[in-house]
């Protein structure tokens, strides 16, 4: 059964750029994320701050922040809301990184690894999300760690792709170069943050010294924020491109 072609406007739908989508998305996560570490602060102080070790600490690790609400409110709302973009985006990279043909032999390898790592990276965020480490503190720390091995294999696979498809065919403009440099740029903080977060965590851990604690979770910070910079420069690197809803299917 078929609307009637003349009641209903064919020519009409909603135009969405994707910059302005990339741009929604990240400014809600980004804010979301800072909401949810400051009513942690205010709200769950003692909560999120103590450890085993019961030395003084001055900020809440992201798993304990949004384990505790009003946090985790906030931060559940702001998965809902960024989850349908987070994976149309998965889809759209490896749509348009697929489409270039590089001569490398192992460039559609590595777009369908891209494609895979950033798609259960994206899962085990919901997960991570859904359940609380004070709810099932196993379940959220094996998707913690999915989540955060598959991003920075993402990431180091991403830059490569990105390298290859500027390189094939004619020379990179400066926007792509430097979109390109970006990518680095994050990649690299976010790895390093990672692994110096790692650091500081054990050294807590194992020698409960005071401030230790603090410093993990100021790194912890850091893998977030640029995790969230490095999707929207992958994604932004496409603003010419747009989202049409509603309008309808040619010839139909």
């Amino acid at each position: 059964m078929m609307l009637n072609e003349g009641r209903f406007s064919s020519s009409k739908g909603i135009h969405v750029t994707v910059s302005r989508l990339i741009t929604i998305m990240m400014c809600v996560m980004v804010v979301g994320f800072l909401m949810s570490i400051a009513l942690a602060l205010i709200y769950s102080f003692e909560a999120t701050t103590s450890t085993h070790c019961r030395v003084k600490n001055y900020l809440p690790s992201i798993s304990a922040a949004i384990a505790e609400p009003p946090s985790s409110y906030v931060w559940r709302f702001v998965i809902v809301l960024c989850s349908g973009q987070r994976l149309f985006c998965v889809a759209f990279h490896y749509g348009l990184y697929a489409s270039v043909n590089s001569p490398n032999v192992y460039y559609t390898l590595l777009c369908k690894a891209c494609f895979t790592c950033e798609l259960v990276e994206n899962f085990a965020l919901i997960g991570l999300t859904c359940v609380s480490s004070s709810e099932n503190f196993p379940v959220h720390e094996n998707m913690f760690i999915v989540f955060q091995v598959c991003s920075m294999i993402f990431m180091v696979l991403m830059c490569a792709v990105h390298k290859l498809a500027i390189s094939s065919g004619i020379p990179p403009s400066k926007s792509e170069q430097s979109t390109l440099n970006r990518l680095y740029l994050h990649c690299g903080t976010n790895v390093s943050s990672f692994f110096i977060a790692i650091y500081f965590y054990f050294r807590h851990t194992t020698h409960c010294e005071t401030g230790m604690y603090t410093i993990f979770a100021l790194f912890e910070y850091i893998v977030v924020l640029s995790n969230i910079a490095f999707h929207f420069i992958v994604t932004f690197n496409f603003q010419e491109r747009e989202l049409v809803l509603g309008s309808r299917i040619h010839g139909k």
